[in-house]
């Protein structure tokens, strides 16, 4: 039914903002095109799955470690990216990550093989009835996570001085440094919760979805698509942009078959391009 296709749409659309979040935080507010956001997000997957596998950890428990380890392995990896930016060229960069994405992608192949892997909980198998549609409970979960997240990052971003520290910085560093903010803190802050928003990210795909190690680049033309169409820099255009692309993407499942699902939204993405280049909010919106 159409009403099912509408409802997972939505549901799709608020795990794509989550997938995009990380990546939407990092190019917004310190200006860096992380390139190796998919195989990070598949990194926090992997460590997910094996702490579940060896030790039995419950994924959501798994948590209370990854976001931690993926926070400051963000704040520590920005305060070496901003020396090497000093002397590189923003196309140098670049370069960086595309080689820090490859060299990701390649260790996983080596300890991991390109298997299909994924985490099946038991009391979470049933599926969950809204208004008449059937879903499943970790996708709900997702989206619910997906919506939650945007909001606290919104809330953060506007309600606390941090928050406003960051969006100062990223709008004009020099009056940032006149107004005694420590840009290189405060920059580390940012991509340090980029990083962690990719740990929670890589803990509901593997809840969700099976991955391997090439799995990453789908999550960061997700996110690429998602981000760009929301408008740079801004969260709340994060989530509209994410529900925009799932509804398009089942609805376009719904009369042309599921194969078509990413396709749809690509293009669909492509139109608005077109429509509107700087994408929906090319502004931070409060």
């Amino acid at each position: 039914m159409f009403i099912d296709a509408l409802i997972s749409g939505i549901i799709f659309g608020c795990i794509y903002a989550l997938i995009a979040s990380g990546f939407s935080f990092s190019l917004g507010f310190t200006k860096m095109l992380n390139l190796a956001h998919g195989e990070i997000l598949i990194f926090a997957s992997y460590f997910c799955y094996f702490l579940f596998r060896l030790f039995s950890f419950d994924p959501f428990l798994s948590l209370l470690i990854i976001l931690p380890v993926f926070f400051f392995v963000g704040f520590f990896l920005y305060k070496i990216l901003l020396k090497y930016s000093a002397k590189s060229s923003p196309e140098g960069v670049l370069l960086l990550f595309i080689a820090i994405s490859t060299i990701l992608q390649n260790i996983g192949l080596l300890l991991w093989l390109p298997t299909q892997r994924s985490i099946t909980l038991e009391h979470l198998a049933s599926p969950i009835k809204i208004f008449g549609t059937s879903i499943p409970p970790t996708y709900l979960i997702g989206g619910i996570t997906g919506l939650v997240v945007i909001f606290i990052l919104h809330i953060f971003l506007t309600k606390t001085k941090i928050g406003i520290a960051i969006r100062t910085i990223s709008q004009d560093p020099e009056i940032a440094c006149t107004c005694g903010i420590n840009v290189s803190f405060m920059g580390q802050i940012a991509f340090g919760l980029a990083f962690l928003s990719c740990g929670l990210s890589g803990v509901m795909v593997a809840l969700m979805f099976t991955f391997n190690p090439v799995s990453g680049i789908n999550y960061l033309l997700i996110a690429l698509t998602v981000v760009v169409l929301g408008g740079l820099g801004s969260i709340f255009g994060c989530l509209v942009g994410g529900i925009i692309i799932g509804i398009a993407g089942s609805i376009g499942a719904y009369f042309f078959g599921s194969g078509v699902h990413l396709l749809i939204s690509y293009i669909v993405f492509l139109i608005m391009l077109l429509i509107k280049p700087r994408g929906l909010f090319g502004r931070y919106v409060l």
